[in-house]
């Protein structure tokens, strides 16, 4: 079995400043890379040349946690460009297409139900449906089994309003991912969910003190 190197430091993959790219890489700096990591792919017998390390350092990078974030990122904030872009062009703003859209799939709800579900502060969305009523697209009534409670309702001007935009937003949304298929939509869902519950158990609150685990005012992922 080959035995791991004693040292840990390896030619820089790069090629030095005015080294052609097919050409040796006789001035590379030494860089510092994992050394478990390493060790277990020489054990295994992993190309060590400039080329197998560059696959080497390329492959330890692409499993970090920070390149899952940044790809996450990336993904989102296209994503978010076709969302808003739809939102914008009904007139909406952000908050008030939430809030209509989570009383067309929910039915009627207190404020501070809509709020949690859209992930607002209940002043934020105490003002999105007052501008709502404004429009008539809501309405704020009684609640039946307890009139100390005001539930927010859809008006019929709002219900129609919602009912469209939803199902141009849904089309918008539905273009954005058709690079994917059923099977990997489902997959990167599941993924996704274990990755956000998995994330919010570790949440962590700094202090002066220190820090204490913490999950207070996290959205559940469902």
């Amino acid at each position: 079995m080959t035995q791991p190197p004693s040292l840990h430091r390896w030619p820089d993959p790069r090629p030095a400043a005015g080294t052609p790219r097919d050409g040796p890489h006789r001035n590379g700096i030494a860089v510092l890379l994992d050394v478990k990591y390493l060790e277990d792919k020489v054990i295994r017998g992993a190309d060590l040349t400039r080329a197998g390390v560059a696959d080497i350092m390329r492959e330890r990078e692409e499993k970090t946690g920070v390149h899952v974030w940044l790809v996450l990122w990336k993904a989102y904030r296209a994503l978010q460009q076709h969302a808003s872009a739809n939102v914008a062009a009904t007139g909406l703003g952000g908050s008030d297409f939430a809030a209509l859209e989570a009383l067309l799939h929910k039915g009627p709800l207190p404020v501070n139900a809509i709020a949690e579900k859209v992930f607002l502060t209940s002043g934020s969305m105490t003002a999105a449906v007052d501008r709502l009523e404004s429009k008539g697209l809501v309405q704020r009534k009684a609640d039946a089994s307890d009139r100390r409670t005001r539930v927010v309702h859809l008006t019929p001007k709002g219900e129609a309003l919602i009912a469209t935009a939803f199902r141009d937003h849904a089309a918008a949304l539905e273009r954005a991912v058709e690079g994917l298929s059923q099977a990997e939509r489902a997959e990167v869902i599941q993924l996704l969910k274990k990755l956000g519950k998995g994330a919010e158990g570790k949440l962590v609150t700094w202090s002066s003190r220190g820090s204490t685990a913490s999950n207070r005012g996290s959205p559940r992922l469902m």
